[in-house]
């Protein structure tokens, strides 16, 4: 299995990053010119310099992958794409100043945003007094869409967190579970989460509502996860429902492992955060040894068609990686193809490119046949989500670490 160390990282962002214009001081900047068709520039505003995270280069992988497929047909039937690449640390502010900047950029398509919810909220605000599209390949947070009056300008190709927690809630119900317990972040992310899980609870029918007990934990401050799973398992819960990403569900799982033996552990029912970096490496593979399913919108393994696995292969020679089932941020790679190719798509009679332009387009768009699914109308409804909540399932890692849908 590949070891995601922060050294392999950096020669899979060198790999990446080849053929991109690049802001950020962390990687050296490279411009590839593209002679045909009209010039077109896309830009993504990314946590790459996060030390653990791994979705920005699945999201990098996607667009690089589209804009080959895009450029490679252009001609003079559409616009040649060229990318711009922001590192933003998965720091709003720095994702605002990112965006502001690229708005002196000409012929600018829009802005890809990253996994931090946080971040791409802070972008709405300024999308819509700008003008300018940004487009989310895997923030989740309701808010990005919620309100369609400030998010007009704002696309969407990722989970809500209203399907994830009803998913979620879903799956404690179907195995009986009467109490279960949630841990979630002091965050945008976890508030969301938070608001979803009340609303789903809302909806269900007295006689099969669980309680739920919550633990909150400091986002990116703790250095034990722990406590909060002792204080939950000490209410006698059935299961956890975790909101995490990568590093604290790593840490959960390690010290779960090393200090309750051979005590019965509770199952931990998971957001996607879990899969946007390396938790299998992170945790020592002590993830494997628990029962742990989590929420997805596409998986290599699931999604098996010659378009996919041709977009597989090359993802995983971008990436270099020798097995893409074991890359744990592969949904990323799938939503920032299709929405890539639903851009370039959408836009390639259009003269010049600009904001508005590109928005109204894609408001357009009566159907697009991408690796995911057939898209029929996905920007036409106020909300811009171009997925639905029948599109997510759940998937679990297998012993060897591979990413499998899971049967459950």
């Amino acid at each position: 299995m590949n070891k995601f160390t922060p050294e392999f990282q950096k020669r899979r962002r060198q790999l990446l990053i080849a053929g991109t214009a690049v802001s950020t001081g962390a990687l050296l900047p490279v411009r590839v010119s593209y002679a045909s068709g009209k010039s077109a520039l896309i830009a993504a505003s990314l946590e790459i310099s996060h030390i653990t995270s791994l979705s920005d280069d699945a999201i990098l992988a996607g667009i690089n992958l589209a804009i080959h497929d895009l450029n490679h047909t252009a001609g003079n039937r559409g616009h040649s794409w060229e990318l711009l690449t922001y590192d933003n640390g998965s720091i709003p502010s720095r994702a605002t100043s990112n965006l502001l900047e690229l708005a002196k950029r000409e012929n600018l398509a829009g802005v890809f945003g990253g996994k931090f919810s946080p971040a791409v909220l802070s972008m709405v605000p300024i999308a819509k007094a700008l003008r300018i599209p940004v487009f989310a390949p895997w923030s989740a947070a309701d808010d990005i869409t919620g309100d369609p009056d400030k998010s007009q300008f704002v696309f969407r190709l990722s989970m809500r967190d209203t399907w994830a927690m009803s998913k979620l809630v879903d799956r404690a119900i179907q195995r009986g579970y009467q109490k279960i317990g949630l841990i979630l972040p002091n965050s945008g992310w976890g508030r969301s989460c938070g608001n979803a899980i009340k609303n789903k609870l809302a909806s269900v029918n007295e006689k099969n509502r669980p309680a739920v007990l919550r633990q909150t934990y400091q986002w990116g401050g703790e250095s034990t996860m722990l406590p909060y799973y002792l204080a939950l398992e000490n209410q006698e819960v059935g299961a956890v429902i975790l909101i995490a990403n990568e590093h604290e569900t790593a840490m959960l799982a390690s010290e779960i492992v090393k200090n309750l033996g051979s005590r019965r552990k509770l199952p931990i029912f998971c957001h996607w955060g879990i899969v946007g970096g390396d938790t299998v490496g992170l945790s020592e593979n002590a993830i494997l040894k628990l029962d742990v399913s989590f929420v997805q919108t596409f998986n290599f393994m699931k999604n098996k068609t010659t378009a996919t696995s041709s977009i597989g292969a090359r993802a995983a020679k971008m990436l270099a990686i020798d097995n893409i089932y074991k890359f744990p941020a592969q949904v990323g790679i799938a939503h920032a193809y299709d929405l890539m190719m639903m851009i370039g798509s959408a836009v390639k009679n259009l003269p010049k490119i600009t904001g508005p332009g590109v928005a109204e387009a894609l408001t357009s768009i009566k159907s697009h046949e991408g690796i995911i699914k057939k898209y029929v109308s996905p920007y036409a409804n106020r909300s811009h989500d171009a997925l639905a909540e029948s599109d997510v399932f759940f998937c679990r890692y297998a012993s060897n670490g591979e990413i499998h849908p899971d049967p459950d």
